[in-house]
């Protein structure tokens, strides 16, 4: 640093603490040498704390309590709080259980004498009876207009003549890190809580392994959010609702400053949804997505430490067979908005409305391509489900580094690529595709990497595909009918 460069920063420095000083010295009590008996609050502070009671004041009364009785078997709806989602080692419908439970929810639209409560889908399963009580204590029975599972959202109705408050929605991508929300539900039953806290983080989603099923990205927060907060407000300083409040990242169950919340723009178009048809309308595009191949694989198909997701399987008859999608295609950008990772992926599918054109930015081979089509309608899931079972090629295959060669034993000279899993019920499944066959030829092209085996897989010229494999030493011939 050159002199003169040091004695500009030098004289910053000592301006800065004589400004400090200054202003400290301009509150009583502060450094007089004298007790007061009483401290004062900067005006910034002060001003902080009425924006609070204004805010207190406006989201208590569209905030309520709800209360489920009933609740019988089946998996808890109270696990969101009462353990860490990531790591739960059970599944769905381990425990059996009979309880009341109370949950949160926001006031969010009203239509004639009927009022649109918002609030968790995990709040109101399996509820025989439910009651929603305001902050003033008035109680009113409700029911379920329609609930959302992917999403954990439900919205639920009562009906009065009463004048109710409804609540402002805001706009949850205007949230930044370090934004101060406030909390308001019912944690442990304790109706009208505040609690208040910063945004720590914003689009979090749960991993793929996770207990809960939940295709959102979440705000993260530091805000107090215990058992009882789920389904309620999450609120920005100008008193709008930016998200519900869903669940708790705790090993004991209680707020250890780390809370979710739904963004409310993943929730406004659910409410009209709900209101219409009494249920969610996903897009729904027919390929399997999971980014479960090696890094070796990912440096063959050159998509190595690039963003996006990995195409594995294509429904048969689905909108991506139909739109040109094939299995290894890596999905980098939907309508030119770059896609992050698989789950990131699903949501944006899942939140474009059936029958509009997509734009989708596809590497295939290292190449870059550019397809458009229209997605279609999601399918009840029962159907969705009968339907994977024809997935296409419906098995993964990876190339043989050091690594797998020794995991299914082969030569160290081995060439060609190994089958690691193949899907129940699939026609690669009942054909005799087996986990750990290598895959030698495809239609007696010679198959030595990754490029080269979905080169030959998604020949669409070819309709018959006659699969040479090393099995056991021996040689074995399977036949899949594209």
């Amino acid at each position: 640093m050159t002199q003169k460069y040091f004695m500009i920063f030098f004289r910053t420095v000592i301006a800065s603490v004589a400004f400090l000083a200054v202003s400290c010295l301009s509150f009583p009590g502060f450094g007089s040498g004298t007790d007061t008996g009483k401290g004062t609050a900067p005006p910034s502070v002060r001003e902080l704390q009425t924006t609070f009671r204004g805010i207190a004041d406006t989201i208590i009364p569209v905030v309520v309590s709800i209360n489920v009785t009933d609740i019988t078997g089946g998996e808890n709806p109270w696990e969101y709080f009462f353990q860490d989602p990531e790591e739960d080692q059970g599944g769905p419908g381990d425990r059996d259980f009979e309880r009341s439970g109370m949950g949160s929810g926001v006031i969010v639209k009203k239509k004639e004498n009927v009022y649109y409560i918002l609030t968790n889908f995990h709040v109101v399963k399996g509820g025989n009876e439910i009651n929603v009580v305001l902050s003033d204590y008035r109680e009113y029975e409700a029911r379920v207009v329609g609930t959302d599972e992917r999403r954990d959202m439900a919205l639920v109705s009562i009906e009065t003549g009463d004048e109710l408050p409804v609540a402002q929605l805001g706009d949850s991508d205007t949230l930044r890190v370090g934004d101060w929300v406030i909390a308001v539900g019912s944690p442990y039953g304790w109706e009208s809580t505040v609690t208040s806290g910063i945004v720590s983080a914003l689009g979090r989603r749960l991993s793929r392994n996770a207990s809960i099923s939940n295709i959102n990205d979440f705000i993260q927060t530091d805000a107090g959010i215990n058992p009882g907060n789920s389904g309620g407000a999450l609120v920005n300083l100008d008193g709008e609702i930016v998200g519900i409040n869903t669940w708790i990242t705790s090993p004991t169950g209680g707020s250890i400053g780390i809370g979710f919340a739904i963004p409310i723009n993943n929730a406004k178009k659910l409410v009209d949804d709900f209101i219409t048809i009494g249920k969610v309308q996903y897009g729904w595009l027919g390929v399997s997505i999971n980014r479960s191949i090696t890094r070796d694989v990912e440096k063959e198909l050159e998509i190595d430490r690039k963003k996006g997701a990995f195409v594995n399987f294509v429904i048969k008859g689905s909108p991506a067979e139909k739109g040109g999608i094939l299995p290894g295609d890596f999905i980098m950008k939907v309508n030119g908005k770059q896609v992050l990772d698989e789950g990131h992926f699903i949501q944006m599918i899942g939140n474009i409305p059936p029958d509009a054109p997509v734009v989708f930015t596809l590497l295939r081979a290292g190449k870059e391509v550019t397809l458009t089509f229209a997605i279609e309608l999601r399918p009840a899931e029962a159907t969705v489900e009968k339907m994977s079972n024809n997935s296409w090629p419906g098995f993964i295959a990876i190339s043989l580094s050091d690594a797998t060669k020794k995991r299914f034993e082969l030569a160290p000279k081995e060439t060609g690529v190994v089958v690691i899993s193949v899907e129940r019920d699939t026609p690669a499944f009942h054909s005799g595709m087996h986990s750990g066959d290598v895959i030698k030829k495809i239609n007696a092209a010679v198959i030595t990497n990754m490029v080269e085996y979905y080169a030959a897989l998604n020949d669409l010229s070819k309709k018959e595909l006659i699969f040479e494999v090393l099995r056991g030493g021996s040689t074995e011939t399977i036949t899949l009918t594209r």
